[in-house]
């Protein structure tokens, strides 16, 4: 991992920055090792078994936080990331969002903000990697919701 400053101990945060500037620079966090490990195998290890990212191996400190600033790196996503609804994301259909069982989510000017629902596997049939990457990928569907709804009106 990384830490914040030089000599310091490694932690989430500073780990998935350099993560997204790693892949924003067309390099492969996997590929690059210190002792043995990436990177991304660091911020992986920090992975709680409710889903949430610790802070550090030894500190769990603002876990909604660290897990929101972590899951883009996890999702090998660099910055800047597409709002949803952008050319790279398609946008739902208000049944899609439905189906998922929620009503669209409103930007304080009214406008009505989708975000795609995908379909997945049930729980039962995945299991490791599968099962956390759909977690991942829910996770950070609904980071980028939530980001997306605070930063609208400031965006303007």
């Amino acid at each position: 991992g990384y830490p914040l400053q030089r000599g310091g101990e490694s932690n989430a945060q500073s780990t998935a920055w350099a993560i997204q500037g790693l892949l924003a620079a067309g390099h492969d966090p996997r590929a690059i090792t210190r002792r043995g490990h990436s990177p991304l195998g660091y911020l992986e290890g920090l992975i709680a078994s409710d889903g949430s990212v610790r802070y550090s191996s030894a500190s769990s400190q603002t876990p909604v936080w660290v897990t929101a600033e972590a899951l883009a790196a996890l999702a090998g996503k660099p910055l800047p990331i597409a709002p949803a609804g952008g050319p790279s994301v398609p946008p739902a259909t208000p049944g899609a969002v439905r189906a998922a069982g929620r009503p669209p989510a409103k930007a304080s000017s009214g406008q009505r903000i989708s975000a795609p629902v995908r379909p997945t596997a049930p729980a039962k049939a995945m299991t490791g990697a599968s099962a956390t990457q759909t977690r991942l990928d829910a996770l950070a569907l609904e980071a980028g919701i939530l980001v997306g709804v605070v930063l609208s009106p400031v965006l303007r």
